[in-house]
């Protein structure tokens, strides 16, 4: 909640690299998963139903997370930056 709430006010309050920082750091929420697998293989549970719950965990949120916020910050954030760097200057785009 925390985390969530601080990622929030960053990407409202402060300039562009910080945001640009904070929005890199939401990517890795995955990574948690990745080792918590690791952790339930290593223990000899890879058969287990938690294994299983967690592999679903990880993919939907190396879906979301890497993958579709990846997409939005290199076609959303990043072209509206420049797009809007462009109006500024009264440039034409080719």
């Amino acid at each position: 909640m925390i985390a969530t709430t601080t990622f929030y006010q960053t990407l409202y309050f402060m300039d562009f690299m910080v945001v640009f920082g904070v929005m890199l750091l939401f990517i890795e929420a995955s990574t948690v998963f990745m080792s918590l697998r690791w952790l339930l293989y290593t223990h000899n549970l890879g058969e287990s139903k938690w294994y299983a719950i967690n592999a679903v965990v990880m993919f939907l949120t190396f879906l979301t997370c890497r993958l579709g916020f990846q997409l939005y910050i290199v076609f959303g954030y990043m072209a509206e930056l420049v797009y809007g760097e462009y109006q500024k200057k009264n440039l034409t785009l080719y």
